[in-house]
């Protein structure tokens, strides 16, 4: 995962986990089967950024 996007955005990514803890396998494959982790990855960041935002 760091080689593919790089330790920022993968520190980014495991701190989403571990504050919204989900089966993100199942969610993958039934909701982003179509998308790269790079995309789930970048569309997981924009969404906490927006609830960041409205709190």
């Amino acid at each position: 995962m760091i080689q593919e996007m790089g330790l920022t955005v993968t520190e980014n990514f495991i701190s989403l986990v571990i504050k919204n803890p989900v089966d993100h396998t199942k969610l993958r494959e039934n909701l982003f089967s179509d998308n790269s982790i790079s995309e789930m990855s970048f569309d997981a960041m924009n969404h906490r950024a927006k609830e960041m935002t409205n709190n």
